[in-house]
């Protein structure tokens, strides 16, 4: 009775601590589901949130990039467009000094102004390019990539109008070595030597003036003359023919050794006389080169050029401000 007892005991015992067990069992495998779930969801969570972090920190690098180099490039131009203003203003300052025979540093202040305007549009394409290559070569984040290829078309028409304005400033640097400084200062004539009639200084006068407007002449023959310019070398080479005329035809009638009879007029009387009709002819075409002249000083700052750029500039830079707006705020 006692034994049998105990081994009911020992039954009870043995269901309560398997009831107990099982129990325990299924808890730690709840708590072990749960902790994986857990796990797995702050897991999930951490990679998207390392990849919105990584996704973050790519497109804020690009920004930081397309920012920098745009906005180098946009000081550039301004600086270059001032340069522009500068440059024609001088230009305009020596064209007048010119006219009015007070300065003869005009010529070397124009062929300067064009070399630093030269200097300068090369140094803007080079830096054009180089912003250009970086982006084409930049890993580029998907939301950007319209703007990153719009970028790259601005830079390249950019670089496209530079071209431009380049061969037209180094065109007028060409005509003006080409002409020289004492063709580009001559005068048809020196009044001071006609009225002291100082034969021999004249004859040197114009033969100085025949050699150098020759030379100028000959040089004008070798240019490619773009059809911008085709009107203002069109009136230079009409000038110099004038001054290379009336030098030679001076020269040949105060050179004549034919007779004279005493009631005929001099030598140099009939050289004046020939100067007095070439004048009349001078009169026109130096008129004519001055208009000429004045629209190549027009052409030298001529911003219209740029007016496309600026536009195109303008609303990219708005862009990027938007979207480093966009950046911060997510």
């Amino acid at each position: 009775m006692i034994i049998q007892s105990y081994r009911q005991y020992l039954d009870f015992l043995e269901k309560t601590l398997y009831k107990k067990t099982s129990k325990l069992k299924k808890s730690l495998i709840l708590v072990l589901i749960l902790g994986l779930i857990i796990a797995g969801t702050f897991s999930a969570f951490f990679v998207y949130y390392a990849k919105k972090i990584s996704i973050s920190h790519a497109q804020g690098q690009y920004l930081e990039l397309a920012n920098d180099g745009f906005f180098k490039t946009k000081q550039s131009l301004d600086e270059t467009i001032s340069l522009f203003k500068v440059a024609g203003t001088k230009v305009q300052v020596a064209s007048q000094l010119k006219d009015n025979q007070e300065a003869t540093s005009s010529y070397f202040l124009s062929l300067d102004q064009t070399q630093k305007v030269l200097s300068r549009i090369e140094a803007v394409k080079g830096n054009i390019s180089f912003q250009k290559t970086v982006l084409q070569k930049t890993n580029v984040p998907q939301v950007y990539s319209g703007l990153n290829a719009d970028l790259i078309t601005f830079y390249q028409e950019t670089e496209n109008i530079l071209d431009k304005i380049y061969k037209d400033h180094q065109f007028i640097k060409d005509i003006h070595m080409a002409l020289g400084p004492s063709p580009y200062l001559a005068s048809i004539s020196d009044e001071s030597l006609w009225k002291e009639g100082r034969e021999d200084q004249i004859k040197n006068y114009y033969q100085n003036t025949k050699s150098d407007v020759n030379k100028a002449l000959d040089n004008f023959s070798k240019l490619n003359v773009p059809e911008d310019f085709k009107a203002y070398y069109d009136a230079q080479v009409s000038y110099l023919e004038l001054l290379a005329n009336v030098s030679t035809n001076i020269l040949s009638t105060l050179s004549s050794d034919k007779p004279r009879s005493p009631d005929s007029a001099t030598r140099l009387e009939e050289a004046y006389q020939i100067l007095i009709g070439a004048k009349r002819e001078n009169d026109v075409l130096s008129q004519e080169l001055l208009l000429e002249n004045e629209k190549l000083t027009a052409l030298k700052g001529n911003l219209n050029y740029l007016a496309a750029v600026n536009l195109k500039q303008n609303s990219l830079e708005e862009r990027l401000s938007d979207a480093v707006s966009d950046a911060q705020g997510k």
